[in-house]
């Protein structure tokens, strides 16, 4: 990488990554083609702590934003932009492990999710929902055994980018007045708003 350059991601053993530095942070196109590229998680050191925007950022790409601050607090935020570790005075080490194998699906049609993968997989997955306005749960194997292929296969659920992109196709059409084609959901006939 050099500077001025193209934001490029890289393929490591656990997952695809990429780095922003700094004053970076005031570059939302960069933000954008690292998670076009697949990213997974974006690892942001810096002189300052950043703030909201990181948050901002691992949200509207649902990418995990991993920090390392000189001053401030460094921290581990979540693909819905939930800090989960972050450095004290007292604790100045962030410390989580993280599973790159992660899906942020919509509560539409997936309320009974949640409790479909704590049943069937008690202690091994862990479900996030922190804010219900956004609509947006997290789903993140907790033992390297399971997969979220094979859960969504299991279970019939979808990441919100498949999501998304099924109603970018279906406006599209509609604009050029076509009737949509019909929705193949993996949820199948699962009602909207219940269990």
């Amino acid at each position: 990488m050099t500077p001025g350059g193209p934001p490029r991601t890289l393929d490591l053993d656990f997952g695809r990554v990429g780095v922003q530095i700094c004053f970076d942070l005031g570059f939302p196109e960069n933000w954008q083609s690292l998670a076009s590229q697949g990213a997974r998680a974006i690892f942001w050191p810096s002189a300052y702590d950043g703030g909201f925007p990181l948050r901002v950022y691992a949200f509207l790409h649902h990418v995990w934003v991993i920090s390392s601050t000189h001053a401030g607090a460094s921290r581990i935020v979540d693909p819905c932009g939930e800090i989960l570790e972050e450095t004290t005075d007292a604790s100045p080490v962030a410390v989580r492990d993280v599973n790159l194998d992660y899906v942020v699906s919509h509560w539409d049609f997936n309320m009974g999710v949640p409790d479909r993968i704590r049943a069937a997989y008690a202690g091994r997955v862990d479900v996030r929902a922190w804010d219900a306005g956004a609509a947006h749960m997290v789903v993140e194997p907790t033992d390297p055994t399971v997969t979220t292929d094979r859960l969504q296969e299991e279970i019939g659920f979808e990441a919100c980018s498949q999501y998304f992109e099924r109603h970018r196709d279906a406006y599209r059409q509609i604009r050029e007045r076509r009737e949509p084609a019909p929705q193949n959901a993996r949820h199948g006939t699962r009602a909207q708003y219940a269990k």
